[in-house]
């Protein structure tokens, strides 16, 4: 998908957001008023009696933000077991029609970012570099993307760019230092989030290193990706 598309996508995604909870806190708002009305006009009515009603629309409405949540995760779950199954598979460009081929509504529950870092790395599979440079770059504009997201994107334009001697690596370099010194001094309480951030920052500061042979044992753990295997065949062959 183009970054038209990735436009489209993003304003739906915001829009769907917002409308949600404007719906919900009418909803939460409307239902309180209700009662509050019906206390001031119904003296017969005891206190406690409205306060356990409120209590339990709140709870209510408490279960549908837990739904909205845990159905994404369940969803996007998903989706990730049919992508790396896709990958094992070396089904590349049926994973990318797959992903494409999702509904708008998908949207609402997931992070459309982390959708299109999939589609990006299956582009990266499919030799289709170009497209998933375009795709990465605009994923690490985007303000709100997910962390893990970020710093796996980064890599891979790291990797792209220094392949490609792309003259952009020094502006990445410039928005990974300072992602970085961000995400350092405020690790979450998730281990696993900041097992893998710290593992990717580990991997994009050897990729980066000016150490050439710390560089190329980093790259090779990505000559899956053609570009990768050309470079660093090209390297061999240079060094005779």
């Amino acid at each position: 998908m183009d970054t038209n598309k990735l436009d489209k996508y993003k304003n739906i995604k915001e829009k769907e957001t917002i409308f949600f909870w404007i719906i919900f806190s009418l909803a939460f708002l409307g239902v309180i008023a209700f009662f509050v009305l019906t206390l001031i006009n119904n003296e017969e009515l005891k206190l406690e009696y409205i306060s356990i009603i409120i209590i339990g629309v709140s709870l209510f409405l408490a279960l549908i933000i837990i739904f909205y949540y845990v159905y994404g995760a369940i969803r996007f779950q998903k989706i990730t077991m049919n992508v790396d199954m896709y990958i094992k598979d070396k089904k590349f460009k049926e994973g990318i029609n797959y992903l494409i081929s999702l509904k708008d509504i998908t949207y609402f529950f997931i992070s459309f970012d982390k959708i299109y870092y999939y589609l990006s790395v299956l582009y990266l599979y499919d030799n289709n570099v170009s497209l998933a440079t375009d795709q990465l770059v605009y994923i690490v504009k985007y303000k709100k993307t997910d962390v893990v997201v970020l710093f796996n994107s980064i890599k891979y334009l790291f990797l792209i760019f220094i392949t490609s001697n792309d003259s952009r690596i020094d502006t990445l370099k410039t928005i990974y230092n300072k992602e970085k010194l961000s995400i350092i001094t405020r690790h979450t309480i998730n281990k696993y989030i900041n097992y893998e951030l710290n593992l990717q920052i580990k991997i994009i500061n050897d990729l980066i290193s000016d150490n050439s042979s710390i560089s190329t044992s980093a790259m090779l753990q990505y000559k899956y990706f053609e570009f990768v295997s050309k470079y660093i065949n090209s390297l061999e062959e240079q060094n005779g």
